[in-house]
């Protein structure tokens, strides 16, 4: 309170030591010099930018030299965004959201409840990897058969002689459903099949594997070298036990 009386003190004797014809500009550079210092006496953020008369401040400190301080935030329109709806509008769009929907359980089942008797038997079963990878082929096939056979050829011969070749090459193949379904579906599925290994090797050799499966889903071959770094830390200590 102490900050603001001394403030609009400071205000009023220097709206009376004003001269008469002061300019509008000189004016508002007044008005402005005083509205930072009252902010900065209240230790408030100043919010630049005055309406007619009326000052934004972010405290509401009453009133300053007979003008009066709105201390109301400006709104903005921001929106909300939700959470992002999956695709099934297309034969593409729908696999890409089915493969990312069937590996998802696996990788749950391995990093969640790895030592349960369920997570051990699906994971030792071909299965898992069996049917995520017919959603890959089913997109190849569709993408071989859904449009003329020319323009198949033609992409096909783009991506054998440029795209494995160049990344700008390889920028352009990702502007068709096709191509970005089926990539995506090829990384999960391997990225499955990484996981799935190091979750029965650790498993069978005893070794720590959680880590890695993490791993493994985030980065693919990064969580193999994990696990092959942990493996042979854990076989360096029990050598060093068994010698003691």
């Amino acid at each position: 309170m102490n900050v603001v009386l001394r403030a609009q003190a400071r205000a009023r004797a220097i709206s009376r030591a004003s001269p008469a014809g002061t300019s509008a500009g000189g004016g508002a550079a007044s008005r402005r010099r005083l509205c930072r210092e009252c902010c900065d006496g209240m230790r408030s953020r100043f919010t630049s930018g005055t309406t007619g008369n009326t000052f934004f401040c972010v405290e509401n400190v009453g009133t300053l030299g007979g003008r009066r301080f709105d201390s109301s935030p400006r709104r903005t329109n921001t929106k909300v965004r939700g959470l992002p709806v999956q695709e099934f509008d297309t034969f593409d769009a729908s696999a890409f959201s089915v493969i990312t929907n069937l590996v998802t359980p696996f990788w749950l089942l391995m990093v969640l409840a790895p030592n349960w008797t369920v997570t051990e038997k699906t994971m030792k079963s071909e299965w898992p990897i069996i049917i995520c990878a017919l959603v890959q082929l089913a997109v190849v096939l569709n993408g071989l058969t859904a449009e003329p056979i020319a323009d198949v050829a033609e992409r096909l011969q783009f991506f054998a002689t440029e795209a494995v070749i160049k990344l700008s090459a390889m920028g352009k193949m990702r502007a068709y459903d096709s191509f970005v379904s089926e990539e995506w579906a090829h990384v999960l599925v391997w990225d499955l099949f990484a996981g799935r290994y190091v979750y029965l090797d650790g498993r069978e050799k005893n070794v720590p594997v959680k880590h890695s499966i993490v791993l493994c889903f985030a980065l693919g071959p990064v969580g193999i070298l994990s696990h092959y770094g942990t493996r042979k830390v854990v076989e360096k200590l029990e050598e060093r036990r068994i010698n003691q």
